[in-house]
């Protein structure tokens, strides 16, 4: 079949095959035209939309959850456009002030209507810093929602958002998860109970305006079945299930597709890509994201790591070779030597660090003169790496592996340490780890949406998902600056000199690729719907005969 590109239209496509269940007996069998299975490379753990930063948890929560804009389908570029809950929208001058119109006749699951002053409650939740109903952990919170000033309603129909400084990036901030709006009635609900009970409470008993909401509330996280909500405003969906199972073998999830045994995969190993375009029974779907793979330093001398000593993560980066991360991507990734990923604005085409532009040779030998010297030959650097496979990082023990050999040529010992990704921003903050593994994938289309949450903090603290614990005042204000500049040849202009400073002056982390992505199901599934951030919805699917 054709190959779907980044740049082409975004098709819609659907199946009409009965899962039978064969050869993986986690599968349950459901009726034809009844349920879309779903057979992914993660779980979820978390589905409160405002506390967690799990892309597993986000693939569930947007069949439940929506927001007040909605993104484009068809383009390669974002577009916020005004199909979410918000009819309308005007903003300030000065991008300080926006004002959204709310639509009407809107029901939450729980029966709750959706109105202005439960948009403003909702968004609340996330702005004001001791919430009655705040949960434990709000890591998209500095970064995106601290800058505003108020959210107040002028009437049921109403929001008005005013923000400290100019907000250009705001109507992205309101597209990402920790911007889904949650009924009024849950979150009175999570005020009456402990800050440690509000996230089990809100995964089991989901209250958002989508199609599909969760049956008999949620026991695991590697096998969820949602259920359509019949008062859908957008209308009923026409499938009435949506089972997520959880598959981490790239090879098994396609060959439950191939065999009919599962309707929609996500994840597929780009060596397979060529065959698999070819084969009738199903439809590719690949792009290249805005998303970034790559190793975090800990630079947080508090937390007692050698890698908070800038020559200790200059050895690191002269030690690392991009090339056998790339080829483990069948060329379906770029090596990445700066934050930005090349689709963006802001990414600084053809610039290199200085280390990254240094001869292998004569890298290794700087590497081991600089660990030495910094008293740090024989050390041991615990890593962490997550125990399932995410977009960017489809070899997670592959590439963990090739790290530790390289890092070993230096002098330094690497010990790697598997742990689910739910657990990783507790750890991190708590400082256990010199090393972190990982990556980010955009999701409102900003420059920002990577420099604010992993580069930047506020009030002299690191955000919430900055893994490197670099926290530098005045890298802090020009990423501030740049975030506020309405010009875009000038915000470019920012971040490019953002790049070019942070990587040679400060090196806190080693970027390594940048992943093509991809999806797959079978080849007569109709009204699939994915949208230009990559996200997946079947709220318009439905077989056909």
């Amino acid at each position: 079949m054709t190959r779907l590109l980044w740049l082409a239209a975004f098709a819609a496509l659907v199946l009409g095959v009965s899962a039978c269940g064969g050869g993986n007996s986690g599968l349950k069998k459901v009726g034809a035209g009844k349920s879309i299975l779903v057979l992914r490379s993660d779980k979820s753990d978390n589905l409160d939309p405002h506390s967690t930063s799990s892309g597993g948890d986000v693939r569930v929560l947007s069949m439940m959850y929506e927001h007040l804009v909605s993104a484009s389908v068809g383009t390669a570029e974002v577009v916020w456009e005004k199909k979410g809950l918000a009819e309308d929208w005007t903003i300030s001058a000065d991008h300080t002030v926006y004002t959204f119109k709310i639509k009407k006749g809107i029901k939450f699951h729980d029966g709750a209507d959706l109105d202005a002053h439960a948009v403003k409650k909702s968004l609340d939740r996330m702005v004001v810093e001791n919430h009655p109903a705040r949960p434990t952990e709000r890591p998209y919170r500095d970064s995106y929602f601290k800058d505003i000033k108020s959210v107040e309603t002028t009437d049921d129909t109403t929001v008005v958002v005013t923000h400290k400084s100019p907000n250009p990036r705001f109507l992205g901030t309101l597209g990402i998860h920790s911007a889904m709006i949650i009924s009024p009635l849950a979150i009175e609900h999570l005020a009456t109970l402990k800050v440690e009970e509000r996230k089990a409470w809100i995964t089991s008993n989901p209250a958002g305006t989508g199609p599909y909401t969760i049956k008999g509330g949620y026991k695991d996280g590697t096998d969820i079945t949602l259920v359509a909500f019949d008062g859908y405003h957008g209308g009923a969906p026409k499938v009435e299930q949506i089972v997520f199972q959880t598959q981490t073998d790239m090879r098994t999830r396609t060959q439950r597709v191939l065999a009919g045994d599962v309707h929609f995969i996500d994840s597929l190993d780009p060596p397979d890509w060529e065959s698999i375009e070819k084969n009738p029974k199903v439809t590719l779907y690949t792009w290249q994201g805005q998303n970034l793979c790559y190793l975090a330093m800990n630079c947080l001398p508090s937390d007692g790591h050698i890698t908070s000593n800038r020559d200790v993560r200059e050895a690191i980066a002269l030690a690392i070779d991009r090339q056998p991360f790339v080829a483990k991507f069948a060329g379906r990734a770029k090596p990445q030597h700066v934050l930005i990923p090349p689709t963006m604005l802001g990414h600084p085409k053809g610039y290199r660090p200085k280390a990254d532009s240094t001869p292998r040779a004569e890298a290794l030998e700087r590497a081991r003169k600089l660990v030495k010297d910094a008293g740090a030959e024989g050390k041991e650097l615990k890593m962490y790496l997550p125990d399932t496979a995410r977009p960017y990082l489809l070899y997670p023990d592959e590439v963990a592996n090739f790290i530790q050999q390289q890092l070993a040529e230096v002098g330094l010992k690497v010990v790697l340490d598997k742990a689910p990704l739910a657990q990783l921003t507790e750890r991190v903050n708590k400082g256990e780890y010199p090393l972190v593994l990982i990556g980010w994938m955009g999701d409102t289309g900003e420059p920002h949406n990577f420099w604010g949450p992993l580069l930047s903090g506020v009030d002299g603290k690191p955000a919430g998902n900055n893994n490197t614990r670099f926290y530098h005042a005045d890298v802090a204000k020009k990423v501030d600056a740049a975030g506020v500049e309405t010009d875009l040849k000038k915000r470019a202009e920012l971040y490019y000199e953002l790049e070019k400073w942070v990587h040679d002056e400060f090196r806190p982390m080693v970027p390594l690729v940048s992943a093509e992505q991809s999806y797959a199901w079978v080849s007569n599934l109709k009204g699939v719907e994915v949208d230009s951030t990559g996200t997946f919805r079947f709220h318009k699917a439905y077989f056909e005969d």
